[in-house]
């Protein structure tokens, strides 16, 4: 568990790793063999590498089957999607409007067993993204998986949503520039959160037909999203954010009107608790934007 106290701190003295990540080089080699260790003692199709952006930390990488199932990307910018040029074999792009009815209207009409959906034009994309994705969404304990946004400046957007910060909730990291680590590398590591954004939303098919696919009746334009994820959580699924699917912002396209008072009211009414005290932010961090500061005093 996460124990929310300050229990522990580190002093920085010569050859510790506060002081010189890099100093002990085993201390990463042993904790990524024990990675592997479990995967496989437990069966699990994956691997766990050196992050990317920063090889004292771990990725893992699960293995998507082959062929890999179909995914239907629902986007309100559907061209964007057709001008990246996607190298995944079984895909198709589904035009949907704005806001909740429009997005389930399209799941209607999907063919694919990974459904992604899209309330923003994409402009640019890594390599790899996609994959990423379906890799992430396929494992049976996971009920949904964001990307990592940014923005034409090479900005964060989207680092996954905190419940509560700045208000309902809102982006983690944003604003940082490529290469931050964010708080405790936590910008560049795979992590549960209890949302995700609908600009990037991915989800098996059947388990967005389970839970009856978005509110659209009392969250018609906002906040469709959040209470997807933590109806998918309260159905013990994973909600997963991982900064291995990159992708670039386009314009903001919907939801440019600020959200009505009903809206705001239903989630505020629902999910009370949650939005209070999100399990996956400390509360001897900060509510005030941009996050990630510490609290004076605990809010706890």
């Amino acid at each position: 568990r996460h124990i929310p106290r300050l229990l522990y701190h580190w002093r920085m003295v010569e050859g510790s790793l506060a002081e010189k990540p890099d100093a002990k080089p085993y201390a990463r080699e042993a904790a990524r063999h024990a990675l592997n260790s479990y995967l496989d003692a437990a069966g699990i199709a994956a691997r766990a590498e050196a992050c990317p952006e920063n090889p004292e930390s771990h990725r893992v990488v699960y293995r998507a089957p082959s062929p890999p199932p179909k995914v239907s990307i629902l986007a309100t910018a559907p061209e964007s999607f057709s001008a990246l040029q996607i190298d995944y074999p079984a895909l198709e792009i589904i035009s949907a409007e704005p806001g909740a009815v429009g997005a389930n209207a399209a799941a209607e009409r999907a063919e694919g067993e990974v459904l992604i959906f899209s309330n923003r034009a994409i402009e640019a994309a890594e390599p790899g993204w996609l994959l990423e994705l379906v890799s992430q969404v396929l494992r049976p304990e996971v009920g949904a998986v964001g990307a990592r946004l940014w923005s034409r400046q090479d900005l964060m957007e989207d680092g996954g949503l905190i419940l509560g910060l700045g208000g309902i909730a809102a982006p983690a990291f944003r604003g940082l520039p490529r290469g931050h680590p964010g708080y405790f590398n936590r910008a560049w590591l795979q992590q549960n959160l209890s949302a995700v954004s609908g600009a990037c939303l991915a989800v098996r098919r059947d388990v967005f037909q389970d839970l009856g696919g978005f509110a659209a009746s009392q969250l018609p334009q906002h906040y469709y999203d959040i209470d997807f994820c933590l109806r998918l959580r309260a159905k013990a699924l994973q909600v997963v954010w991982t900064p291995s699917a990159n992708l670039t912002l386009g314009r903001l396209g919907e939801n440019e009107e600020a959200p009505s008072v009903s809206e705001t009211n239903y989630l505020q009414e629902r999910w009370t608790d949650l939005l209070k005290s999100d399990p996956a932010y400390s509360p001897n961090l900060s509510l005030d934007l941009p996050g990630f500061m510490v609290a004076i005093p605990p809010r706890r």
